[in-house]
């Protein structure tokens, strides 16, 4: 059984203010709904869920004896992440330095901090936030093969649980 405390007002024992706080409604004191201000992250979801649509394939070419990414660009439904109050997402894609190296996969995200989801799944293919590599909003995963697949057009499941 809860131990409820109870102040004595003078002429009976009520709960305390901290208990139930009031607010004036224009014309008699209520009791009001608690809320407490976090900053950022008020809005905030563990989970989303968008579908990314595969793009053309980009070559980069050779430059001063490097090799730059090859990767799909493409478009991602809502733009805007759940996780993070509605930031944009800046990038979600897969990237290839050069044939015959392993590949990574990077997600972007306005205000992204590391923290509030677990696991990243792009086209079944899960990914821990833990295991990711992660510098101001960027979370980046080594990845063998494409979870996008090369078929221009496809829509490619994105979950974040």
């Amino acid at each position: 059984m809860p131990i409820v405390s109870k102040v004595w007002n003078g002429s009976s024992w009520v709960h305390p203010y901290f208990l139930y706080p009031k607010v004036w409604d224009g014309s008699q004191w209520v009791i009001g709904t608690t809320r407490v201000w976090t900053g950022p992250g008020w809005n905030r979801s563990p989970t989303d869920t968008q579908t990314v649509t595969v793009g053309s394939l980009v070559y980069y070419v050779q430059i001063y004896g490097y090799y730059n990414s090859i990767f799909h660009v493409g478009s991602i439904a809502s733009g805007n992440s759940t996780l993070y109050d509605n930031a944009p997402i800046t990038g979600l894609f897969y990237e290839l330095p050069y044939l015959g190296s392993t590949g990574t996969v990077t997600l972007s995200i306005t205000n992204g901090t590391n923290d509030g989801w677990n696991t990243m799944t792009i086209n079944g293919t899960p990914y821990a936030r833990t295991a990711a590599a992660f510098s101001s909003g960027t979370w980046t995963w080594p990845a063998p093969t494409n979870p996008f697949g090369t078929t221009v057009g496809a829509q490619i499941i994105t979950t974040w649980a």
